[in-house]
C-alpha cells in the first residue's frame, strides 16, 4: 500500500467485480424483481466492501478497536465488574457487556472475533434499513434498493468494534418501528401535509372492536414498549447515538404526529439519567461533553489545509460523495412530496440529525454522526427517485439508475479504503504497547507521538494511563517540532515530570509516523529526526524496540526540576 490504501493494490477484478455485481442488480431491479436474487446481489456486495479487510489483515483495522478489546478483557478479568471512575467505556459499556458475554460463552478473546464485526454490524444495518424502507414503501424495488444503498453510501467507517457500530442497526430500528407504528395521531405542526397518517391513536377500547382493532392496539403497545427498551439499551452504548434518536422523534412529533407525547419526555429522562449516573467522570472532564460547539462542527467539515494532497483527495470524495446524498435525498423528497407520494415522515428523519450540530461537537465528529444518521431516511428517498415502478423511459431510467448507483460505489471505495495504510495495525506494533503494559510498573504514564496507536488493548490498562485520556506528544503546545533539537527534547521532558514520581514512557511507531504524515503534523522525515533527537538527548533511553517503532522511557536527571 503506498498514499491510497488498498486502492492501490486492489486488482482490476475487484473493480470489474463490483462493478458486475452492482449491475446485475440494477438489472434485476428493472426486470426480474426477485427478492432471493436480490438478497443475494446486495450480500455479495457486502463481501467484496467490508470482507476484504478482516480478510486480508493479521490484526483488526482501527487503532481505537484495541481501546475497546482492552475494555472488555477487563470486564472478563473483573468478573463485570465496572470503574465508573475509569474512563467513558467503563460508563458507557453495553457492547463490551455483550462481548464480554460472548467471550464467556465461546471462550474467544475479543481480539480474535473484533475484526469480523464490520460485516455482521454491516448486515445488521442493512437489515434495519430494509425494516425502515418497509414502514413506508411495499414495492420491492425501493426496499431492495435502499438496502443496497445504505450500504454503499455509508463511508464513515462506522462498521468496526466499537459502542457506535453496536448502537447503529438498534437506532435504525427505532426509527423504523416509531414511524411505522405511533406516528397515527394529528401533527402538532403542517397538519395538512399528513398525507398517509392516520388521524388518530388507538386505545385499549380497540380491543373491543373487533380482533383489527386488537391487533392493531397489540401491535402499537409492542411498537411503544420496544422503542422504550432499545432505548435503554442505546443509551447504555454510547453517548451520542440516543441524543441523536431523541432528536429525531421529538421531531417526529411536531411534523409527523407521533404518540404518545410523552415517549421523547420519558426518554429524554433515561438519556438525562445515564449521564447523571456518570457525573463523577464528566465533571472531572468537562470537555468529554463538548456542548456547544458548532463552529467545530463547520471547521471539521471543511478544513483540509493540514493534510497531504493525497488526503485531502480523500477527504474532498468523502465529502462530495456525502453532500451529492444529501442533494439526492432533498431532490427526491420534494419531487415526491409534490407528487404526494410521501409525507412528512422521512423528510423528518433526513433532517433531524442536523440539529445536534448546534449542541455537541463529539471531539470535532459530529458532522459524520449527522451524516450516518441522515443515511436510512436518504436512502429509501433516493431508492424512491432510482426504482419505484413507472411505465414510461424504463431504459432510460434504468440506465440513470445504474449510472448513481456505480458512481456511489466508486466514490465509497475511495475513502473507505484509501487510507488503509493508516489505518491498520500490525502484530509489531502491538507488540510495542504489550511490553509497556506487561513490563512497567503500575501507575506508569504512557505517552504518544500521536493517538493513531493501538493502545489500551490489555485488562490491565487502567494501570498505564492518566486519566480518561491518551497523551499525545505532537499535541503540546507552542514546541518547535520542525526545528527540533535533542535540547528540545530536554525540554520536553521536563514538561512531562508534572505528573509526579509516575514512570513515564513514550512509544514511537509506525502508525503515529502514518497518521502525522498524512494530517500533516509533521513531515515523515521530521518525524524520523525528532526520534534521533530524542535518541541523542540523554534525556530518554529505549528499553524495547522491534521493526515498528521503539519505546523510550523518560530519565529523571538528579538535579531540581526548574519552576516551569
Amino acid at each position: 500500500m503506498r498514499t491510497f490504501g488498498l486502492v492501490d493494490v486492489f486488482p482490476t477484478g475487484f473493480f470489474v467485480g463490483l462493478a458486475t455485481l452492482m449491475t446485475g442488480f440494477v438489472l434485476e431491479i428493472f426486470t426480474g424483481v426477485r427478492r432471493r436474487v436480490l438478497a443475494a446481489y446486495t450480500a455479495s456486495v457486502a463481501a467484496f466492501l467490508f470482507g476484504i479487510a478482516p480478510l486480508t489483515a493479521a490484526l483488526p483495522r482501527y487503532t481505537w478497536t484495541y481501546k475497546h478489546v482492552g475494555v472488555t478483557r477487563l470486564l472478563l478479568a473483573n468478573d463485570g465488574t465496572l470503574d465508573r471512575s475509569l474512563d467513558v467505556y467503563n460508563n458507557w459499556s453495553g457492547l463490551f457487556g455483550l462481548a464480554g458475554a460472548f467471550s464467556e460463552l465461546t471462550g474467544l478473546d475479543p481480539l480474535s472475533y473484533a475484526a469480523w464485526s464490520e460485516p455482521l454490524f454491516a448486515i445488521l444495518s442493512a437489515l434495519a434499513v430494509t425494516f425502515l424502507a418497509r414502514s413506508f414503501f411495499t414495492d420491492d424495488r425501493i426496499v431492495a434498493g435502499a438496502t443496497m444503498l445504505g450500504l454503499i453510501t455509508n463511508w464513515v467507517g462506522q462498521f468496526y468494534f466499537a459502542p457506535q457500530s453496536a448502537a447503529y442497526p438498534l437506532c435504525i430500528l427505532m426509527l423504523g418501528l416509531a414511524s411505522r407504528h405511533l406516528c397515527n395521531g394529528p401533527a402538532l405542526l403542517f397538519r395538512g401535509r399528513q398525507l398517509g397518517v392516520s388521524p388518530r391513536s388507538t386505545s385499549w377500547r380497540d380491543v373491543t372492536n373487533g380482533p383489527r382493532g386488537a391487533i392493531r392496539w397489540a401491535r402499537e403497545n409492542i411498537a411503544l414498549y420496544s422503542v422504550v427498551g432499545l432505548f435503554v439499551a442505546v443509551t447504555a452504548t454510547h453517548q451520542l447515538s440516543p441524543l441523536l434518536v431523541l432528536l429525531s422523534l421529538s421531531s417526529l412529533v411536531i411534523a409527523a404526529g407521533l404518540r404518545p407525547l410523552w415517549l421523547p419526555i420519558a426518554l429524554g429522562g433515561v438519556f438525562l439519567g445515564w449521564f447523571y449516573l456518570s457525573r463523577g467522570l464528566l465533571q472531572a472532564n468537562p470537555q468529554m461533553i463538548g456542548w456547544g460547539a458548532s463552529t467545530d462542527n463547520a471547521e471539521s467539515a471543511i478544513d483540509l489545509s493540514n493534510q497531504t494532497a493525497e488526503s485531502a483527495l480523500i477527504s474532498a470524495v468523502a465529502k462530495g460523495l456525502s453532500a451529492t446524498i444529501w442533494l439526492l435525498a432533498l431532490l427526491a423528497a420534494l419531487i415526491a412530496f409534490s407528487r404526494r407520494r410521501i409525507d412528512l415522515r422521512l423528510p423528518t428523519l433526513l433532517i433531524a440529525p442536523f440539529l445536534v450540530l448546534g449542541a455537541s461537537s463529539y471531539g470535532g465528529e459530529a458532522i459524520y454522526r449527522v451524516y450516518l444518521f441522515t443515511i436510512p431516511a436518504a436512502a429509501v428517498l433516493i431508492s424512491w427517485l432510482l426504482f419505484a415502478e413507472r411505465r414510461s423511459f424504463r431504459i432510460v431510467r434504468a440506465g440513470a439508475a445504474l449510472a448513481v448507483c456505480l458512481g456511489i460505489t466508486a466514490a465509497f471505495v475511495v475513502p473507505y479504503f484509501g487510507r488503509e495504510h493508516l489505518n491498520r495495525t500490525s502484530i509489531e506494533e502491538l507488540a510495542l504497547y504489550d511490553y509497556v503494559a506487561t513490563a512497567t510498573e503500575p501507575g506508569s504514564v504512557v505517552v504518544y507521538f500521536s493517538l493513531n496507536y493501538p493502545s489500551r488493548s490489555t485488562a490491565n490498562y487502567g494501570d498505564h494511563i492518566k486519566g480518561p485520556l491518551d497523551i499525545a506528544l505532537l499535541e503540546v503546545p507552542n514546541t518547535p517540532y520542525r526545528t527540533f533539537t535533542p535540547d528540545d527534547a530536554t525540554g520536553l521532558a521536563y514538561s512531562l515530570f508534572n505528573f509526579g514520581t509516575a514512570p513515564i514512557y513514550l512509544i514511537a511507531s509506525e502508525s503515529q509516523r502514518e497518521a502525522i504524515d498524512t494530517y500533516g503534523l509533521v513531515t515523515p522525515s521530521t518525524f524520523d529526526t525528532l526520534v534521533q533527537q530524542f535518541d541523542a538527548s540523554g534525556s530518554y533511553r529505549v528499553v524495547f524496540a522491534n521493526t515498528a517503532g521503539k519505546v523510550f522511557q523518560v530519565l529523571r536527571p538528579g538535579i531540581e526540576l526548574p519552576a516551569t
